[in-house]
């Protein structure tokens, strides 16, 4: 059976939004104002649905125009070279994605230097390059140096030095390393916990994490009540209905699965249907179901 937990949050329509103000007004400055944007409408109106294949032109074009008109070594063309990068991990276009995300360490470790926040988020988007095409390997690596950023930058009680633990565990659990995964996660929602609240969503992710690695361990004792917290924590912040109670939905179906409880596996994936019948892992996990 399959489970479905967040690994990444990529990059805000804030941000993009931000980013897109500041090239109309240097292109302003050279009378490209208008080209640039009718391109950044489409970036945004496509990126905010979210649709990546058809935003994905536009963000290219928009690339090209900053590159010739100002280079490859600014600030402009590193922000928007890293918005083409995540629509192209959108459009699970890993390979491209790879390419400019190694163009894009080069040129912000040249611009930002490798102990900039900037340059450590390029490192984050290439791990989950990395973490999709199954080359953890290569995922790890940026991911410890990311958590040795984030502790120096910010103290060790704070949520992002959690947060990037918490990814790191997650790699960890994810190639089947749940003894080096269980202390990093531990230490994770312990922080998150301090910095965030148990009432937030972000320790519910963290929860999720830790439970699914203690469930791996042979603890479902441990696990069930983790994930049952978290699908709480979920129902009341996301709202009943959100992607996120359907994921927490899927996460408890695949414990009881595990166990043999197949009616409450059951149950648990014809919930998560209810709330997106489109959700092809739990759609995935009830055909299993069925066969049983």
């Amino acid at each position: 059976m399959q489970r479905c937990v967040s690994f990444f949050i990529l990059s805000s329509l804030c941000m993009a939004k931000r980013l897109l103000i500041l090239i109309l007004l240097v292109a302003a400055l050279k009378g490209r104002s208008q080209e640039f944007k009718q391109i950044s409408d489409s970036v945004l109106s496509y990126y905010e649905l979210p649709d990546y294949e058809k935003a994905l032109p536009y963000a290219e074009k928009a690339t090209e125009l900053i590159k010739t008109n100002y280079g490859v070594e600014n600030k402009l063309y590193s922000s928007f070279l890293s918005i083409q990068s995540v629509i192209l991990i959108g459009n699970a276009s890993f390979q491209k994605a790879e390419q400019s995300l190694l163009v894009l360490k080069e040129i912000n470790a040249k611009i930002f230097g490798t102990g900039n926040e900037e340059y450590i988020k390029g490192l984050n988007l290439l791990a989950v390059v990395y973490n999709r095409i199954g080359q953890d390997e290569k995922t790890i690596p940026l991911l410890i140096e990311s958590v040795a950023f984030h502790k120096k930058s910010f103290g060790d009680s704070s949520y992002e030095y959690g947060s990037a633990l918490n990814r790191l565990a997650k790699v960890y659990e994810d190639i089947g390393n749940n003894e080096q995964a269980l202390p990093v996660a531990e230490q994770a929602v312990s922080i998150i916990e301090v910095s965030k609240g148990k009432q937030s969503l972000e320790y519910a992710t963290g929860l999720t994490n830790l439970a699914i690695i203690k469930k791996n361990m042979g603890k479902p004792e441990e696990a069930e009540p983790a994930l049952l917290t978290t699908l709480e924590i979920r129902k009341k912040l996301a709202g009943e209905f959100s992607n996120d109670v359907a994921n927490s939905l899927n996460n408890l179906a695949v414990l009881y699965a595990e166990e043999g409880q197949i009616e409450l596996a059951r149950a648990a994936l014809e919930n998560a249907l209810r709330i997106n019948p489109n959700y092809a892992t739990a759609l995935h996990n009830l055909g299993d179901i069925y066969q049983r």
